[in-house]
């Protein structure tokens, strides 16, 4: 769920590094972070908070004060934070030359410094609930050209608790989404099917292709097709078979996105266009139980939106500027509907997770 752009790639990096910081506040109190004041006894917690990459330091900024605070230097790595819990997964190339072909994965608490090294592994998707996650795991000297790699891999689960499970033998798997407790992923030999591990059944195949499913709600029971022009929300029953569906975008093209923790909304770019180089883009919210709405404030969205775990708010990065060559992360209270702008850079800066 990357999104592509074209001509003007460079101003639609979800990796981008920091050139000037702006702190403005947020034009809705977020003092118990994102809390409405109507929920039955609120617990006081600590504010929103942003947690990134500028470079390889690790930074959690206070989205209510504007303190940008420095947790720690991380290897060269691909970061994958959890969704619903503190740690991160590191797929890192120890003394290595080619990471892609000699991938190592470990998981990361950054502010404890706790550390479980999974071993050989890469393409870590995390578990909704964050307590677990799915990686891919080499079986053979895997051979790189370009963006592509070849080699067989099986298909881990792991616990942070460092329990490990092998869900799939050796085959050419790509890991897709996670429905609930089911994992669903792509296999190179047969391109025409979705296939579902995990859960309490043997694996199933879903007859989608691969390259159509955008994604999976958290709690199992729907799943996103999009294809150039349509979008669309699809029932996935606990038999593991397709049911209804429901149109979620009728024009442009849908692309990075997520769904909420309570898997009622996704939030998701959409292209809409491109105007002398330049995409056109915007972040539009939609429902399988209800009508899709573009987010004001969400024009010229460069990348996935993150949610906050309480689904209270979300932040993504923004291109700004006449080219669209810089970028900045927009937050935005879905509550208010009110969205306030944050770091500004031109590269080598990641948003990770929003606390």
């Amino acid at each position: 769920m990357r999104l592509r752009t074209g001509a003007a790639a460079a101003a639609f990096l979800l990796v981008a590094g920091l050139a000037g910081v702006t702190f403005l506040p947020l034009s809705a109190p977020d003092e118990d972070g994102g809390r409405a004041a109507t929920d039955p006894a609120p617990q006081r917690r600590r504010p929103l908070s942003l947690l990134y990459l500028r470079g390889s330091r690790l930074h959690r900024l206070n989205l209510r004060s504007g303190g940008d605070e420095f947790l720690r230097a991380l290897p060269p790595a691909d970061v994958a934070a959890a969704p619903a819990s503190a740690w991160l997964a590191l797929a890192t190339a120890p003394g290595a030359a080619d990471f892609a072909a000699e991938p190592r994965l470990s998981l990361l608490h950054p502010e404890s410094g706790r550390r479980h090294r999974l071993g050989p592994g890469f393409a870590p998707l995390w578990r909704p609930d964050g307590d677990g996650l799915a990686y891919l795991r080499p079986v053979e000297e895997r051979s790189c050209d370009a963006e592509s790699c070849a080699g067989r891999v099986e298909v881990v689960a792991a616990e942070v608790s460092g329990a490990r499970e092998t869900l799939l033998g050796p085959g050419h798997w790509t890991l897709l989404a996670w429905a609930g407790q089911r994992l669903l992923l792509g296999d190179r030999d047969d391109p025409g099917t979705v296939t579902i591990a995990g859960g309490r059944r043997p694996s199933q195949r879903l007859p989608l292709a691969p390259a159509e499913l955008w994604g999976a709600s958290p709690d199992g029971r729907w799943v996103v097709v999009a294809r150039p022009g349509e979008a669309a929300f699809i029932a996935l029953s606990e038999a593991e078979e397709l049911g209804r569906r429901r149109s979620l975008l009728a024009s442009g093209r849908l692309a990075g996105g997520a769904w909420s923790p309570h898997s009622d909304t996704v939030a998701g770019v959409v292209l809409q266009g491109i105007k002398d180089g330049v995409p056109s883009s915007r972040v539009v919210l939609s429902s399988p139980d209800g009508p899709s709405r573009p987010l004001g404030g969400s024009k010229g969205a460069a990348g996935a939106p993150l949610w906050a775990a309480d689904g209270r708010a979300i932040v993504f990065p923004q291109a700004v500027g006449d080219d669209r060559d810089r970028l900045r992360a927009q937050v935005c209270l879905l509550a208010s509907s009110s969205c306030s702008s944050r770091l500004s850079w031109t590269d080598e800066v990641r948003l990770l997770r929003l606390e």
